[in-house]
């Protein structure tokens, strides 16, 4: 049906963004998961006393570059999960072409 000839949609016809918000969080979640399993945690072999908080800690200290890049890495996915739900707080409804843009990279929005 051609689109002069279709009926107007009001705005509170339009689907919801929750299933939409939705997806993104649990493709956000994912994303975070797979970056923490590339952190090691030491075998209790390099541990001088496995009960020790002290002794673990100088173990993770010598991975501390791996620690930085997972601690930048979770930020920068971070800052794009909460530009993305203040974008999608003003949303009301969808057309289905929004579907397909959720996941495109946008600029944080720092009017809030």
């Amino acid at each position: 049906m051609p689109d002069n000839l279709r009926p107007a949609r009001r705005r509170d016809d339009l689907p919801g963004v929750a299933r939409l918000l939705t997806l993104s969080d649990n493709v956000v979640a994912i994303a975070l998961t797979l970056l923490v399993f590339q952190l090691k945690v030491p075998a209790t072999t390099l541990v001088a006393d496995p009960g020790s908080a002290a002794d673990l800690a100088a173990q993770l200290a010598k991975q501390a570059d791996q620690l930085i890049s997972y601690l930048i890495a979770f930020y920068v996915v971070a800052q794009f999960w909460l530009a993305h739900h203040r974008v999608f707080r003003r949303v009301a409804g969808h057309h289905e072409g929004l579907a397909w843009w959720n996941f495109a990279p946008r600029c944080p929005d720092r009017a809030d």
